[in-house]
């Protein structure tokens, strides 16, 4: 193991860079300041909120554009990638975003639920614990951790209904 993240057989920066260089890496000179990249964020965030998942893409882009590493932008790509369903690449935004910032506790709670969407659980777990160990009163962290641990029983107690019905009965006396 080479120690390069990969989604299948490509290394995971090929991936984020093929997501987000055609936005940023257009050959457009960035001009402003992180303030303006933070207005673009704003905007970014309302447009989701009223579902123009198309504009607030374009939006968040070229804050990126001018802040290219700015956590706030990357972890809005994430959002804007998960409202789409779009989980491979909310997790490369995501991960990109701990690339510039590895304590961010919001970040890993983020990661964790694209990973639980892809069905990733045991990455979701210790994404979820690292957020709770790096903001021990991050809520949602702990929310997302019962969640997990909920489904596990449901799923072991599937698991072992489906292993006793196989079982043969034995008629009562």
């Amino acid at each position: 193991m080479d120690g390069v993240v990969r989604i299948g057989r490509q290394p995971l920066c090929l991936i984020l860079s093929a997501v987000l260089c055609p936005a940023l890496c257009a050959g457009q000179k960035a001009s402003g300041t992180a303030a303006d990249a933070g207005q673009k964020f704003t905007r970014a965030q309302q447009l989701m909120n009223e579902g123009d998942l198309v504009q607030a893409r374009q939006v968040v882009l070229e804050g990126l554009a001018l802040s290219p590493k700015s956590v706030e932008g990357y972890n809005l790509l994430g959002m804007l990638y998960t409202q789409e369903k779009d989980f491979v690449r909310s997790a490369a935004a995501f991960e990109h975003a701990l690339k510039i910032d590895p304590h961010s506790a919001v970040t890993h709670d983020n990661l964790g639920n694209s990973y639980v969407a892809q069905n990733r659980p045991d990455l979701a777990k210790k994404e979820y614990l690292t957020a709770v160990q790096l903001d021990p009163d991050n809520h949602d962290a702990y929310y997302n951790l019962g969640r997990l641990a909920s489904a596990n029983v449901r799923r072991s107690r599937r698991s072992s209904i489906s292993a006793t019905s196989s079982l043969p009965t034995c008629p009562l006396p």
